[in-house]
């Protein structure tokens, strides 16, 4: 049995399943396309530019109760007094997960209304994982090491901001998919 012939099997024997990864394959690589090719264009640029600041912003509201005059804000930069800071960059918006979750929800199966409200909650939730994310290094930054601000930066986010999603998409197909 050629590679082939097993493919175009197991494609008809769950015809619907294979049909969502192509899919989500399709919006992944239209994705890659769009940022490769778009990223930096002024429209989408002022877009990254007002979600990290409002990013910043958040994260800021959450370290000011427990710092008061301790902790500052510039434009996408958080501050804790006796740190550098933590300056909230293109690459650190959490866009790809953002669109990865609004593309798995929109093209799986339910009702259209229920899209209209369950997308912008997982958006949200994405969004303030993604400003405690950054109040938790400007801490990490002030109060630790330099080896424990690097795993959390470049780790322990995405276990916890796909978890999140995991348990969005879960929640999705346990109460909301009518297949």
């Amino acid at each position: 049995m050629s590679i082939f012939s097993y493919l175009l099997s197991l494609y008809k024997a769950n015809k619907k399943a294979a049909e969502f990864v192509l899919k989500i394959a399709a919006v992944y690589i239209g994705w890659k396309l769009f940022s490769h090719f778009y990223f930096d264009a002024p429209a989408f640029k002022d877009f990254k530019t007002q979600l990290g600041e409002a990013t910043g912003y958040m994260a800021y509201l959450m370290l000011k109760p427990f710092f008061l005059q301790d902790v500052a804000m510039y434009p996408r930069v958080v501050i804790l007094s006796g740190a550098r800071g933590i300056y909230v960059a293109d690459l650190c918006l959490a866009i790809p997960a953002m669109v990865m979750f609004t593309a798995f929800i929109a093209i799986y199966s339910g009702k259209a209304i229920q899209k209209l409200w369950f997308i912008p909650a997982g958006l949200l939730g994405i969004f303030l994982i993604n400003a405690l994310r950054i109040a938790s290094l400007a801490y990490i930054q002030r109060f630790s090491t330099v080896e424990v601000f690097n795993f959390t930066h470049n780790y322990a986010y995405l276990v916890v901001v796909y978890s999140f999603i995991f348990l969005m998409i879960k929640v999705w197909m346990d109460k909301f998919d009518e297949a």
